[in-house]
């Protein structure tokens, strides 16, 4: 599987890559907007976990500019500041999932694996 994650933390950016890679997936990573848009040119990722308080825009914009490039996304939100980010508002975004930090690694790659196969690459 091929996932993107991206968040403007690298620390815990780096320890989510190494989780996942440790596991057998393809990973990309990203600390901006910008650079997640950039990767997503030319490229399917089976899921996208996105910190929702990047600088600039933040991860329900990006969500948003994600749908428009790949309709069938699957959007996970990943915030540190819940009360800020609702998950109401996450869900209208086009979010299938919502995880407040810190969490555990496991839990994601977990959440990833139950990912319907039709949005798998063939």
């Amino acid at each position: 599987m091929h996932i993107l994650i991206v968040d403007d933390e690298v620390i815990p950016l780096m320890h989510l890559q190494e989780a996942f890679q440790k596991e057998g997936f393809d990973v990309t990573t990203a600390v901006d907007a910008p650079s997640a848009l950039q990767a997503i040119q030319g490229s399917h990722f089976d899921a996208c976990l996105l910190d929702l308080n990047l600088p600039g825009m933040n991860g329900i914009e990006l969500a948003k500019a994600i749908l428009a490039l790949m309709p069938k996304a699957y959007l996970i939100a990943v915030t540190g500041y819940p009360d800020r980010f609702e998950f109401q508002d996450c869900l209208n975004a086009g979010f299938k999932g919502y995880f407040a930090k810190p969490l555990h690694a496991h839990v994601l790659i977990d959440t990833i694996r139950q990912i319907p196969t039709d949005n798998m690459v063939p």
